[in-house]
């Protein structure tokens, strides 16, 4: 289980964090309630501990945002307070214990097993997989009648597994879910886990139970009809299944299935159509026609293996093929009919949506639960069974069938990733994805391209475009699901490794233009006033009298100054000593008079560590929209020469 534990007493932190990870739980920590709303907004959790008094955002407050915001994790409040009317605000604000400050460590951290158990009460009490089994309370594992002697974090590597036995997890997911954010290591330490935890199952069960999936993660390896060992679960459901997933999941088929029933007399014209083709004369059909025909057969290769009709995905491919040898001879045309007449036979027969329940469980963790998709496509079956099959885990998707709008709702959307079929008219894939990539502003998004041709050629065409992976039509759902979570997964991390800055942990220069040039978008298209001011601390005396780790003090007390300014749109660190501001809505002078704690800091001083005090000065520039300038360099220019040449 994943924990987040929030005190600005380092004691306390210190201590159970250290209790914690002794319970194999990885355990993040915050000092303040600021730097703790941030980290659930980078990283789900089983379970939040949480003082009511914090500097930044009180702990009462930040529990009623993560409640507004339907963050669901139990929340356990520490207090210092013992009256009842504290204990109803706490709980009222969404908490589900309150604690009473000094506490027994034993009986707070049964109160943290009993809000866990909560969490997962329909859970096994024991996880398995064939004749491995993992006890969760007695924290031991089993090959048969063998108990494995596992190292801590090839326990947890090992849990995480058999809680999702179906799922593969890249090695950056692996970091995530086991490392905390202030101890993540390279993706090696990954591999050296997991290399450790197959020897030792190797050696146990003579096979090798975790599965490489090639260019994706690592996974269970599949055995035939795995069973959880807990009576609690009833005969049929599926290992680590609760009675609500297997029912959201069944669901998720019927949803389906209902889906193929509403397009299925459609598609069914389209194959009227394509018989017509095959019995026509080869004189009697335009041009046109037969490309009408040529596109219907590739469309319908995509669509109808989505819905389960592999045979049927397969006939239409070979419509398609045959097609594109106009002229036909006579051998050719009986083919093409005797193909087509298949096809039709194929497709009246029930959907058979080929995507297990077992295989596509939702995930435990909300780490791409905010995230969002553009679909572009022009067959729209392909865009409804899109929705049906992604929105399920959590995740937005704006299905487009027009390419040439890309842009437009690339800004409107701002979608974590781009899912591009290569076909389609006017526009196709491979042009899209090659101006994603030479468009500085979307230049790192994820793109994924759709495609029913593999050929050697094809695969190589898809990757000099800049594709990070792509998928064969017909869709095989879980391994659509898998793809997309995993990239997804790896651009949110890569997202926090390179947009905010590691000292005072504010978005850094490049993050900051790219929301102001949203900002400035909408200032354009609302005529409002837009307003940035830049702040230059003179720090040389200080880092000349005194150590560095002086000056990065100054830093990050006038960030978290920055960081509480209310009315704010845009706080940064722009470089060095710099700071950049921006509000929509505000003159610089408004956002000026908003600065007075950062400089009060500045007259009054700092104490250094030997107990020296110092004071510093601070230089401050500005620009406004649209009197400065009308572009985000304009803009940025004019603060730059302003804080050079003040007037």
């Amino acid at each position: 289980m994943r924990i987040l534990v929030v005190d600005d007493d380092v004691f306390t932190v210190k201590t159970l964090t250290k209790l914690l990870i002794r319970q194999n739980h990885t355990v993040d920590s915050a000092t303040d309630g600021q730097a703790a709303w941030e980290l659930t907004q980078l990283q789900g959790y089983d379970l939040i501990v949480l003082d009511v008094m914090l500097p930044r955002l009180d702990g009462v407050s930040l529990c009623k945002r993560l409640r507004q915001a339907d963050y669901s994790a139990p929340i356990l409040l520490l207090s210092g307070c013992s009256s009842n009317d504290d204990r109803v605000i706490g709980l009222d604000a969404g908490a589900d214990d309150y604690v009473v400050k000094p506490f027994d460590w034993q009986e707070l951290l049964a109160r943290i097993r009993a809000l866990l158990r909560r969490e997962g009460a329909m859970l096994p009490a024991v996880l398995s997989w064939g004749a491995l089994s993992l006890n969760l309370q007695t924290c031991e594992v089993y090959y048969a009648d063998q108990l494995l002697a596992l190292r801590p974090r090839e326990y947890k590597l090992l849990e995480l597994f058999l809680r999702n036995p179906n799922r593969v997890f890249s090695s950056s997911a692996i970091l995530e879910y086991l490392w905390s954010f202030e101890d993540q290591p390279s993706e090696d330490t990954v591999r050296a886990h997991i290399k450790g935890l197959r020897q030792k199952l190797k050696a146990a069960s003579e096979d090798d139970l975790i599965e490489t999936i090639y260019g994706l993660g690592y996974r269970l390896k599949s055995i035939e009809k795995p069973r959880a060992t807990n009576p609690m679960v009833p005969d049929g459901q599926t290992d680590g299944q609760t009675d609500g997933q297997t029912d959201a999941l069944a669901e998720l088929q019927q949803a389906i299935v209902a889906a193929w029933e509403e397009v299925k007399p459609e598609l069914l014209d389209r194959v009227t159509l394509l018989e017509e083709v095959a019995h026509a004369i080869d004189s009697e059909i335009t041009h046109a026609q037969w490309e009408m025909a040529i596109a219907i057969s590739h469309q319908l290769t995509g669509t109808v293996g989505v819905y389960g009709f592999r045979q049927g995905s397969y006939l239409a491919r070979r419509v398609e093929q045959l097609l594109q040898d106009r002229p036909l001879d006579h051998t050719q045309m009986e083919l093409l009919k005797a193909i087509v007449a298949d096809l039709r036979q194929e497709l009246t027969a029930d959907a058979t949506v080929e995507s297990p329940v077992s295989a596509l469980q939702p995930r435990l963790s909300p780490t791409t639960g905010s995230a969002h998709i553009l679909a572009i496509d022009d067959d729209p079956y392909i865009l409804t069974t899109l929705k049906l099959v992604l929105e399920p885990w959590g995740l937005g998707l704006t299905a487009l069938s027009d390419a040439q709008q890309v842009w437009h709702y690339l800004e409107t959307t701002a979608p974590d990733l781009l899912l591009l079929d290569i076909a389609m008219p006017k526009l196709n894939g491979l042009a899209i994805c090659e101006q994603v990539r030479n468009n500085a502003r979307w230049a790192s998004l994820p793109v994924m391209v759709l495609t029913a041709h593999t050929t050697a050629d094809m695969v190589q065409q898809v990757f000099t475009a800049g594709a990070d992976d792509f998928v064969t039509k017909p869709i095989v759902v879980p391994e659509l699901v898998n793809r997309v979570m995993n990239r997804i997964e790896r651009y949110r991390f890569w997202q926090r490794l390179t947009e905010r800055d590691s000292l005072t942990q504010l978005p850094n220069r490049p993050k900051f233009l790219q929301d102001f040039y949203k900002l400035l978008q909408q200032s354009e298209q609302q005529s409002q006033v837009l307003s940035l001011v830049m702040l230059n601390l003179d720090l040389r005396s200080v880092n000349l009298h005194y150590e560095y780790a002086v000056g990065d003090m100054v830093l990050r007390r006038v960030a978290d100054l920055l960081s509480q300014l209310g009315g704010v749109d845009l706080v940064s660190r722009w470089s060095g000593s710099k700071f950049a501001l921006a509000q929509r809505g505000a003159t610089v002078i408004e956002i000026t008079q908003q600065l007075a704690d950062v400089f009060a800091l500045a007259s009054q001083g700092l104490m250094t560590p030997t107990g020296d005090r110092f004071t510093f000065t601070i230089a401050v520039g500005s620009a406004q929209y649209p009197n400065d300038g009308e572009t985000v360099q304009t803009l940025c220019q004019a603060a730059e020469l302003d804080l050079l040449h003040p007037d």
